[in-house]
């Protein structure tokens, strides 16, 4: 497996599932905040929501920094090196695209 199929499957197949059970949790979590804020105070409610959505992406932060450095190829090496692109953006800082 080359680089540019190791890159598309990271970016096409394990970020988008973590995104999808952040999303999941954060819809899920405003509705139901929701829900309850009708019946009580929302000031309260929807500063409840922000602090869970922080928690949220934070989460998310963390779970795709981890499958970065934990989900390996067949072979045993990192599926995705972001040393090597930190090295790489450094010595040719012109081609961050």
């Amino acid at each position: 497996m080359d680089s540019d199929d190791r890159t598309v499957l990271l970016f096409l197949g394990f970020f988008p599932l973590l995104n999808a059970w952040a999303d999941f949790a954060s819809v899920g979590l405003t509705r139901w905040r929701m829900r309850i804020g009708v019946q009580g105070n929302l000031v309260v409610n929807a500063v409840i929501d922000g602090v869970a959505a922080i928690a949220i992406l934070v989460a998310l932060a963390l779970a795709i920094v981890a499958t970065m450095h934990l989900v390996r190829d067949g072979e045993g090496g990192p599926l995705f090196d972001p040393a090597s692109l930190l090295v790489d953006l450094r010595a040719q800082p012109d081609n961050y695209w």
